[in-house]
């Protein structure tokens, strides 16, 4: 089966989505204004592909049937990556705002002007404050984290129910019920 990956023109006035059959860096001409633009494919890119190509497949068919589901496997392996580098991510930026605070309190400016560590109440609350954005840029990574961990579950609850699906195909061409 060839995927086919849909790229958008670059070209804010151009509305044409360029179909691609490779999924590699390529440079790209549209094929509404002849613009020219690099194509750099992600791994979102490649799911997309997955999902349409699974979405032409008849699901009362078998050979349909089973096709999909290795379709759908491909997909949950790309959301497992993409989960691990959310996972990544937010781990990352959960150990930068642990620094930020970490620093916030141990060189808290003391009242002479100079450096000195400090563990009162000021101290923390003072590490809070310049952990601020960290603490937001933590909360968004770990909402994609949990976004794409949900999106891992929900995809092998679809496959099951795609296997299940099968057996009962299966059953009803013997003569089943």
């Amino acid at each position: 089966m060839k995927l086919q990956y849909h790229s958008p023109c670059i070209n804010k006035e151009c509305r044409n989505v360029n179909v691609l059959q490779e999924y590699k860096r390529q440079i790209v001409q549209c094929e509404g204004c002849g613009q020219e633009y690099e194509f750099i494919p992600t791994k979102t890119v490649k799911l997309s592909a997955y999902y349409r190509a699974a979405g032409n497949l008849n699901e009362e068919n078998p050979k349909d049937l089973i096709d999909k589901l290795s379709i759908y496997g491909k997909i949950l392996e790309l959301i497992g990556g993409i989960y691990g580098d959310a996972f990544n991510d937010w781990g990352m930026a959960e150990a930068e705002r642990r620094e930020i605070i970490a620093n916030g309190i141990y060189h808290r400016p003391s009242v002479d002007g100079g450096e000195t560590p400090s563990s009162d109440k000021k101290g923390e609350a003072a590490g809070e404050l310049l952990a601020k954005e960290a603490r937001r840029k933590e909360k968004k990574f770990e909402a994609e984290k949990e976004r794409w961990r949900k999106a891992y579950d929900s995809t092998s609850e679809q496959i099951n129910i795609m296997k299940k699906r099968y057996d009962h195909l299966v059953n009803v061409a013997k003569g089943g019920v």
